[in-house]
């Protein structure tokens, strides 16, 4: 009895050891899981089927192109800068894809991990692409739909060499814009064009053109029947049009109070007919003669059927104000019912309110601003038209909500809330493209910004002493990731470059290098109880200092692409957002590091932020999964969490 007894003491005391040393002793299949909370949605413009895989799925959105394998169930950012308006695989190499985008046209030859520009030829910035097609029989030979815009002709290119170089197949086009292209799969040199004044058609694979009908319509979709290659549909501003004829006569087919974006035929049964406009997603059974709405009061921008199984239909959905459905929409059951199957914001910026820990703001890259009250559960849009890239509050007064932002080819400054979002201004620094933000803790009204260097405006660190009202250069000619200020010496001041780490120890007067010149430093985290201690993300792992930035050794993540840092001093965790997802150290040593990615389905994490701190939990902004969060308990056991136990 007593030898039991003994036995069980021991058991308790290794158990308490466990416990207050901080190691992982248990879980469950319900702790230390993320789940996605949201703000769902991102405008679809784009979506293609691998032919030879069809659970191979791309979604292009206002954010970039993501893509899925299984079917939509799981998605991984392809690309998160450009705006995708056109997909293209090549149908003999279906690792070989294009992606038209607003500026330029893009080319993979490995399903999507890379990109390199294809755009010789094009008038480099000014193409707006809205289509692609590739000739079925001679795949190196691909077409590209161009938008008229500004002083630049829109009309089709033509490709020849697989996208390396482009030439204008514009004779009898000039001056149109090109929203849609359909090629005849067994006469590749009959293509149709939908423009701004109805449809064109060439017989001579894009050597001349002429005009077959509609001019009165904007033609945004082209359909051609697979089976019957003289029966074509045209989705146009007054509904959709049919052709037996290749062309050569019209008739109304329904939908006549719509604008039609999108349409798709059933392989199988090219009687079966889908129409997306800007009110929904129509079925017909009949060539178009009825239709039946599947997918009503959305904005459906495009559409793709799986050529093996074409019960699964996928929906590209743009925004509808009154609405907040928006993303990619799945349907195994010809329409029957839907689901959505991607959240696709690229979201770079969050921000939590340290008085009220369950509002959370978000900030989502091409669209704005996000707000939820509920640690995420319910968001409301509360900033709009800005691409916002960095959020800061105010800690003494928290209703204070400043917004940076810019990307790529313009520019938004710093936007300020004064009622937690209410309402915004614009405050200044409107030609830069604002990427880090930092709050002076002990004067609030003194605030710093970094920019990033854009062709046309410098980067560089900004100082208002006026809660944003002015703004004065304190370093120029440096593109700016990271700000971070000293807690308890805020003269202090930290940037994480394009060229290393840069300090400032008289309130960002002055800067001199402090190390890791050779790399960019895209995140900094300062530990508050001993701010001599920070650690820098890089493009190649994590780095610590222990003596204010005078010398750094490598702490670990070596082969990631460190986004993001967090420290939660209260479990003694640091936190570091990554191309590969989340880890979790400790800065006692912080090459010690353990993933935290169960239920991660978005790997790419360019953003953290804290809520809570014991138990604590931890939100994720992603590239194209918008915001994740995790209950994270350091130690679990029994089914309970001990962490507000044990410090």
């Amino acid at each position: 009895m007593l030898r039991i007894y003994w036995y069980r003491c021991v058991l308790l005391g290794m158990i308490l050891l466990l416990l207050g040393l901080g190691l992982p002793v248990s879980g469950d299949a319900g702790t230390n899981r993320w789940s996605s909370i949201g703000p769902k949605g991102g405008n679809c413009l784009a979506l293609a089927i691998d032919p030879s895989q069809p659970t191979t799925l791309y979604a292009g959105t206002t954010d970039g192109a993501s893509k899925s394998t299984d079917g939509g169930a799981t998605w991984r950012a392809a690309f998160p800068t450009f705006a995708v308006q056109a997909f293209a695989i090549d149908p003999a190499h279906p690792a070989t894809l294009y992606a038209g985008v607003r500026g330029s046209i893009l080319k993979s030859i490995n399903s999507g991990d890379t990109w390199e520009p294809a755009n010789n030829g094009l008038e480099e910035g000014q193409q707006d692409v809205h289509a692609l097609a590739i000739d079925p029989v001679h795949p190196a030979t691909l077409y590209a739909g161009i938008l008229k815009v500004n002083f630049f002709d829109g009309g089709v290119f033509k490709s020849i060499d697989s996208g390396a170089t482009w030439q204008a197949a514009n004779n009898g086009l000039a001056d149109k814009s090109v929203y849609a292209l359909a090629i005849n799969s067994v006469q590749p040199a009959i293509l149709y064009a939908g423009t701004n004044l109805g449809v064109f058609k060439s017989i001579n694979s894009g050597a001349t053109w002429q005009s077959i009908g509609l001019a009165d319509k904007g033609v945004y979709a082209l359909v051609i029947n697979p089976s019957q290659p003289t029966t074509l549909y045209a989705g146009t501003s007054g509904g959709v049009f049919k052709s037996t004829s290749s062309g050569a006569s019209w008739q109304a087919a329904g939908l006549t109070d719509n604008y039609v974006n999108a349409l798709a035929i059933n392989p199988d049964q090219p009687a079966i007919l889908y129409a997306g406009t800007n009110s929904g997603l129509f079925k017909s059974l009949s060539s178009g003669t009825a239709w039946t709405p599947i997918l009503p009061n959305q904005n459906v921008k495009a559409l793709v059927i799986n050529p093996v199984q074409p019960t699964t239909v996928y929906a590209g959905v743009a925004e509808i104000p009154e609405t907040s459905r928006y993303g990619v929409f799945k349907s195994t059951d010809s329409g029957g019912t839907w689901h959505a199957v991607l959240a696709n914001y690229y979201v770079p910026a969050l921000a939590v309110n340290p008085a009220q820990r369950r509002t959370l703001y978000a900030g989502v890259s091409e669209y704005g601003v996000f707000k939820s009250t509920d640690s995420g559960a319910i968001w409301t849009v509360v900033l709009e038209n800005q691409s916002v890239q960095v959020l800061a509050i105010d800690p003494g007064q928290p209703s204070i909500v400043y917004a940076g932002g810019g990307k790529l080819e313009y520019a938004c400054g710093v936007s300020k809330s004064t009622d937690s979002g209410a309402t915004w201004q614009v405050v200044g620094l409107t030609d830069k493209s604002i990427h880090a933000l930092a709050i002076n803790p002990a004067r609030h009204a003194t605030l710093f910004a970094g920019a990033v260097a854009m062709p046309r405006h410098p980067g560089g660190i900004f100082r208002s002493t006026d809660s944003g009202a002015h703004w004065t250069a304190v370093l120029e000619d440096k593109s700016v990731y990271a700000l971070a200020i000293n807690p308890l010496q805020p003269t202090i001041v930290y940037a994480g470059t394009d060229g290393g780490v840069l300090k400032s120890t008289n309130n960002g007067a002055t800067w001199q290098a402090a190390g890791l010149t050779d790399k960019s430093v895209y995140a900094l985290a300062i530990y508050s109880a001993q701010p001599t201690t920070l650690f820098a993300g890089t493009g190649g792992g994590v780095f610590m200092s222990s003596n204010a930035g005078a010398t750094w050794q490598a702490a670990g993540l070596t082969n990631k692409r460190i986004y993001a840092l967090a420290i939660n001093p209260a479990i003694s965790t640091l936190c570091a957002g990554t191309d590969a997802g989340v880890f979790l150290g400790t800065y006692e040593n912080g090459g010690s590091w353990a993933p935290l990615n169960k239920g991660l389905t978005e790997r790419n994490v360019y953003v953290l932020a804290i809520g809570k701190a014991k138990p604590m939990t931890l939100y994720a902004g992603t590239g194209g999964g918008s915001v994740f969060k995790c209950e994270y308990c350091k130690r679990y056991l029994f089914g309970l969490c001990w962490d507000s136990i044990f410090p």
